[in-house]
């Protein structure tokens, strides 16, 4: 079966159709095997975080350390001088640390996400755990408020 949504099921509407396992009703064939075989978001961590461990050393420590926050400090990278990250609404990039109350200004998402592209290329990841990447997790975006 296709993942292609316009697949129409070869069922009848009425009783059948809502009976169908293979559209559940929808008139259109669902991949299930497409469905069952999505990563989980601690598959998906794991997978980068294998990926990212043999070039991880190439890059900058606070690099490393925005990945390390990012994948929700499972890797010791580097020794965590940043526990947060921030996107400020008008695409601002802050980091706390953890005895300071204080945001320290880092630089603009702009250059974040230019990085971002640039050890997703480098370690070949797929794309769920792009996806995943591009979300900017753990870090609070107040860009999307």
């Amino acid at each position: 079966m296709q993942s292609d949504p316009q697949v129409k099921c070869i069922c009848k509407p009425g009783i059948m159709r809502d009976n169908c396992p293979s559209c559940e009703g929808t008139g259109q064939m669902i991949d299930f095997r497409a469905i069952r075989n999505r990563k989980t978001q601690e598959q998906i961590r794991e997978s980068i975080t294998t990926k990212f461990s043999p070039i991880i050393t190439g890059y900058s420590p606070f690099f490393r350390n925005v990945l390390q926050v990012m994948l929700g400090n499972r890797e010791q990278w580097v020794t965590e001088k940043y526990c947060g990250f921030y996107i400020t609404s008008d695409g601002f990039f802050l980091g706390r640390t953890l005895n300071s109350f204080k945001d320290s200004f880092i630089g603009r998402v702009d250059d974040l996400t230019r990085n971002l592209n640039l050890i997703i290329n480098e370690a070949k990841l797929d794309s769920e755990e792009t996806a995943y990447l591009n979300s900017l997790p753990n870090i609070q975006d107040w860009r999307k408020i």
